[in-house]
């Protein structure tokens, strides 16, 4: 399919793509996508030999807020961070790196890149779980004979070993010449956007399916080992006897792994179910000829022991297996199922301001209040696995059916994935809590999670009660501000505060109704006029607030500073839409009248002989580190907020993109070798985010290829030489939202967010963590704002609004793309009719789709003189330039299964 981006630059030519030749992009991670277009073409999913380079590769595998299991690209299981140990980092950088240390001194940390620097490989991590799956081949003419044949699933078993990089989930196929038996393993948990609960299982299913190659019948068995780590998990003094026992389910078999701490021998110990590790396991095979075992391999004796007891220094080994009879050519799918149940979080911290303990009132994780143990868990599970598959099948195969570029479609997935990690947690009362990164920067804090656009599109119910919850909840104080890490610190960031604002007016958007924004609203407002107080200390509100201004670079800024006056205005727009939705005309009129100065006023910071927006500081303000005249990443991303709040457009068309341009010539590197070799500020090194040989898009730059002369007296000059994945998803979204009147806008946006996709190519770093401060950074769901902006996607719940107004489309205006709405997902998708026309289709795979309005965009050159439903009934059609909106004769609730199909003509 050829592809148009209504006039972009080509690949040859122009500024935005000068000495691509050059970079890895080419080269890619796809070899070469349909077209040879690695940039723009659908292409296909990136593959991973797992014998050759995928020694780095780990999907995180488990459930939502349940701790963190990758799955290899050889199909193993690793890293079993499900005992709650605090650490950094996904695996602890123990070792100092050889060459790299902390802008600090020292070691190079994990919150400073280490794991980017030096990544954990397979195998790694001080929680080790013996784990494997073996399979076994026998002749169904002489079953009591030995087996044909045994062989490991894994690199070391099979001859050709290939992973699909395609979270969530991961999917291995195993092949070998000398082996009539194929097999793919699907490693995964129940995955259901909209459906958090089902979605945060403490357990994970592999799924083999069995392919017989051969001209003969087969009987395949496979066998899954387990250890019971219960109590071993941190490695500390344990008395009690450690058991696996063997249950019964439906439909299959399992060995559930605790301790018995009844007979914990010495009573002088600390009690062992407060431990951390404290809990269960359970490992479960299902299909009709299921078995399962305490301990080592399968007994001879048919009446196989049903309990095994083990001293606590020598943990049993649980197997379960299943077997099945293929035919010649046939296939069969055997499942297993991996569950765990360790409850006691243990959360350390330190205070921002002070060396005591951080605690929380509530430090068990949510699966507690569910399920009893890990089998229970597992239970649950097996009882409607079918439902499970299928449904999180459905996602997978709606999100990567798409002509978007499947390097994209992944990039936003891998982000996605912190989810899956200790990043993000959930306490027993249902609370939503997160780190920044794995064990890094507590209290969910605000100007990091404000990047995040994925659990809000994903999980709407996640961010709902984080806003009502937390921020303005037990986080909001009497004046108004919100504390920036809830009980961690109640201190307020500017950039958070105004991020809280925008993101209850997200999630209000993303609701099926106005009840959400209406037991809010005061306390939006609260910490609307909060702002605007400090906007006008001293004078009356201007539009830009110039006091103390804490933000997201971990230092107070002062003055008119680009980054933070535009988060501000798009607050005040978006506290006036919502004032106005909810008929509170008093706040509505004031609100909107102080947007529009703040817009006004926020162009003045624009220079025009440096071509980007600058910070302006006073005479006598502090002189703390701040971008002074130097090239912000993020110096307008208030717009970037209002595109996807459907806003519209708030600062001015060309100062904006502009501002785009000049930050793709002065922040972009095609290779960050010079900020690292001493050519720019030798006593201020990057933090090991991007490294030499590397593209990637710094912090902030300056026009004269120098830092600002004073930098060397700041220590925040390593942040503004950094690449940090985050904040460089936000410049190209903003990107792709403004190309619509400059494609050359979205070739750059496409190239910045591509540097990252290579950075962590499978060779080099594991492609499903993406670093900052520590591991699976939670800003780096940022990346999901630009799939948004490919799709020119808007919603509006409560109303009943949706639009997909594509910006990477085929010549012929083909473009499909997944859609997730308030109260259910699914696929869209448009096409050109033979009569000239464009065909529209929303199916629906989960839950409903509400329906008023329908917004599409016209192909350049077309213009349709009307719309109709498919059963003929014709429907009312609004334009705006290429833009329409489609009325339908009354609000439409369209099914799970069903379709809303709209022909224009």
């Amino acid at each position: 399919m050829k592809i148009t981006r209504r006039g972009a630059l080509s690949l040859t030519s122009g500024t935005a793509v000068a000495g691509l030749a050059s970079s890895p992009i080419l080269a890619g991670r796809h070899g070469t996508p349909g077209g040879g277009d690695p940039l723009h073409s659908p292409g296909t999913a990136t593959m991973i030999d797992g014998r050759a380079n995928g020694r780095f590769a780990g999907v995180p595998v488990g459930g939502i807020g349940c701790g963190t299991v990758y799955c290899s690209a050889d199909g193993r299981l690793w890293v079993w961070d499900i005992f709650n140990a605090h650490h950094e980092g996904v695996v602890p950088a123990d070792d100092p790196h050889p060459s790299l240390t902390s802008p600090h001194g020292g070691r190079l940390r994990e919150r400073d890149g280490a794991n980017y620097a030096r990544p954990p490989q397979v195998g790694s991590g001080p929680w080790p779980v013996v784990c494997g799956t073996e399979l076994e081949l026998f002749d169904p003419t002489a079953m009591t004979a030995a087996a044909l044949e045994r062989r490991g699933v894994s690199a070391a078993g099979f001859g050709e070993v290939r992973m699909r990089a395609q979270p969530p989930g991961a999917q291995v196929d195993f092949a070998d010449p000398d082996c009539p038996v194929a097999v793919r393993l699907d490693a995964w948990t129940p995955y259901i956007p909209g459906d958090i609960e089902s979605s945060s299982l403490p357990a994970l299913v592999m799924e083999y399916r069995l392919t017989n190659r051969s001209a003969r019948p087969i009987v395949a068995q496979m066998r899954m080992r387990l250890e019971n780590r219960v109590l071993r998990g941190v490695g500390e003094r344990n008395d009690a006897p450690i058991v696996n026992e063997v249950f019964a389910l439906a439909g299959g078999a399992g060995v559930h792994m605790f301790a018995d701490t009844a007979r914990q021998p010495f009573a002088d110990l600390p009690d062992l179910r407060s431990r951390p590790d404290y809990g269960s396991m359970a490992l479960v095979a299902l299909g009709p000829d299921s078995a399962a075992y305490p301990q080592g391999f399968p007994l001879q004796s048919p009446d196989h022991v049903l309990r095994f007891d083990s001293h606590p220094w020598a943990p049993p080994i649980g197997t379960a297996q299943s077997r099945v009879l293929l035919a010649p050519g046939g296939e069969a799918t055997l499942r297993f199922v991996i569950a765990w149940h360790f409850a006691n979080l243990q959360l350390q911290a330190k205070t921002w301001d002070n060396d005591h303990p951080f605690a929380l009132s509530r430090t068990r994780r949510h699966y507690a209040a569910r399920f009893a143990d890990a089998r229970a868990v597992a239970e649950t599970l097996a009882t409607d696995i079918d439902t499970s598959a299928r449904k999180t099948r459905s996602f997978h195969e709606t999100w990567y059916d798409s002509t978007l570029p499947h390097w994209l479609l992944e990039q936003v997935m891998s982000a996605t994935t912190a989810l899956q990690t200790n990043t993000f947690l959930r306490f027993e009362n249902g609370r939503f809590w997160a780190w920044e990164g794995v064990g890094c920067c507590p209290g969910t804090c605000t100007h990091v999670w404000q990047y995040a656009q994925s659990p809000a599109r994903l999980f709407p119910e996640v961010e709902r009660r984080q806003r009502e919850e937390v921020d303005f909840g037990l986080a909001q104080n009497p004046d108004g501000s919100i504390g920036m890490r809830a009980e961690y610190d109640r201190n307020w960031a500017a950039d958070g505060q105004a991020g809280c604002i925008l993101r209850a007016h997200r999630e209000h958007l993303n609701a099926p109704a106005s009840a959400f924004l209406e037991r809010i609203w005061p306390r939006v407002a609260a910490a609307m006029d909060f702002m605007i107080a400090r906007d006008g200390e001293g004078a009356m509100p201007d539009g830009i607030i110039t006091g103390r201004q804490h933000n997201t670079l971990d230092a107070d800024w002062h003055g008119r500073v680009p980054f933070l006056a535009s988060l501000y205005a798009a607050a005040l727009h978006s506290a006036a839409a919502m004032a106005l939705t909810l008929g509170d005309s008093g706040r509505a009129a004031r609100y909107g009248a102080l947007a529009a100065m703040s817009s006004e006023r926020f162009g003045e910071l624009f220079d025009d002989e440096l071509g980007h927006y600058v910070q302006r500081n006073a005479p006598g303000d502090p002189a703390a580190i701040g971008q002074g005249r130097g090239c912000h990443v993020d110096q307008s991303i208030g717009q970037w907020w209002a595109w996807q709040l459907g806003l519209g457009r708030i600062f001015d068309a060309r100062q904006q993109r502009t501002a785009l341009h000049r930050t793709f010539e002065l922040n972009h590197y095609r290779d960050v070798a010079p900020l690292w070799d001493g050519a720019y500020e030798p006593s201020r090194q990057p933090l090991a985010f991007a490294l030499p040989g590397e593209a990637g898009t710094v912090t902030c730059a300056w026009a004269k290829g120098v830092a600002r002369t004073d930098d060397a007296r700041h220590w925040m000059a390593g942040y503004f030489n950094s690449c940090m994945t985050g904040f460089e998803f936000q410049l190209a979204g903003h990107m792709l939202w403004e190309s619509d009147a400059d494609p050359a806008l979205l070739d750059k946006g496409l190239i910045v967010a591509r540097a990252v996709f290579d950075r962590y190519a499978p060779d080099r770093r594991n492609p499903f963590n993406m670093i900052e401060a520590s591991d699976h950074y939670a800003r780096a769901m940022a990346a999901h704002g630009m799939f948004l902006a490919l799709c020119g996607f808007e919603h509006d719940g409560p109303r009943g609004h949706i639009a997909v107004r594509p910006r990477l489309v085929g010549e012929d205006g083909t473009f499909r793309a997944a859609f997730t709405a308030a109260t259910g997902w699914g696929g869209y998708e448009q096409s050109p009719m033979p009569d000239g026309g464009l065909r529209l289709r929303y199916n629906v795979r989960h839950g409903t789709l509400e329906a008023t309005t329908i917004g599409a965009r016209e192909p350049a050159g077309r213009r349709f003189a009307g719309a109709r439903l498919a059963n003929g009934t014709v429907l009312r059609i609004d334009r705006k330039g290429q833009d329409v909106t489609i009325h339908l004769p009354q609000r439409m609730t369209v099914a799970e299964g069903g379709r809303l199909e709209i022909l224009l003509s």
